[in-house]
């Protein structure tokens, strides 16, 4: 039996209480830990507004596996958005192909 391919899930680390108000240093430990635990990974930084002031905010985009919750979660979803396209297509054929059940007649 083939054994199913892990899925990756991305995952967003708000940074901004890590980061805010550090030494340089600091900042650099913190990233290269974060590094060697996640690998490549992508920095986030924007502005958003307090009460009319800019504060930044700093976050990471890390990849990790999906845990086997999520898993069974996603497979769910999966299954009930094919059930509604199959739902939905069942009507569209019923509606437009001859002999495959009532037809509303045309105005």
């Amino acid at each position: 039996m083939a054994k199913e391919q892990e899925t990756l899930v991305t995952e967003r680390l708000d940074l901004t209480e890590e980061l805010d108000g550090v030494t340089l240093d600091t900042a650099i430990e913190r990233l290269s830990a974060l590094r060697e635990r996640h690998g490549a990974a992508r920095i986030d930084i924007a502005a958003y507004e307090i009460h009319g002031e800019p504060h930044p905010r700093f976050a990471v985009e890390v990849q990790r596996p999906e845990t086997a919750g999520e898993a069974a979660l996603r497979r769910e979803r999966e299954i009930r958005h094919e059930e509604r396209l199959r739902n939905h297509y069942e009507q569209l054929r019923a509606r437009f192909e001859p002999g495959q059940g009532s037809r509303r007649s045309s105005r």
